[in-house]
């Protein structure tokens, strides 16, 4: 009777060895590993403008535009200049989008008229979010249109 009582508790304890070596092997996850990107909020500012008395949101024919991108939780970005602007570099190719965070060197003519930003912000996910504003562009010089 005790052989057979030593065995059962030997038996016992291989086995609840075993079960602690296979629990042991299997691999924590943590929240983080599993975790969502927080969804994007695109958000942009052009430093630039003014309002000029009016509701209009207004920049300068031919002035370069100086954006800021305030987009949160974004690893890509896509910018829609509305009918276009063109790049400040000399050769006034038109440009009419861009992927980079923060486009640069570019402006818009000619004047008076309304043209309208766009920005999609893209997290790693492919989750995406966009904003838009309106701009007036006002003449540049003495305020005649050209």
């Amino acid at each position: 009777m005790k052989k057979i009582l030593l065995s059962l508790l030997v038996m016992a304890i291989l086995v609840s060895c075993q079960k602690g070596n296979d629990l042991a092997s299997n691999k924590s996850t943590s929240p983080e590993d599993n975790a969502v990107p927080a969804k994007p909020t695109a958000s942009f500012k052009v430093t630039n403008s003014f309002t000029n008395g009016t509701a209009n949101i207004n920049v300068r024919e031919l002035q370069t535009l100086a954006i800021e991108n305030t987009s949160i939780n974004a690893v890509s970005y896509h910018w829609d200049f509305d009918s276009g602007a063109f790049a400040s570099d000399g050769d006034n190719p038109v440009v009419t989008s861009s992927t980079s965070k923060v486009p640069a060197d570019f402006y818009f003519a000619p004047c008076q008229r309304t043209v309208t930003i766009t920005l999609t912000a893209t997290n790693s996910a492919g989750e995406s979010s966009n904003t838009s504003q309106s701009f007036f562009i006002q003449c540049s010089r003495l305020g005649a249109p050209h």
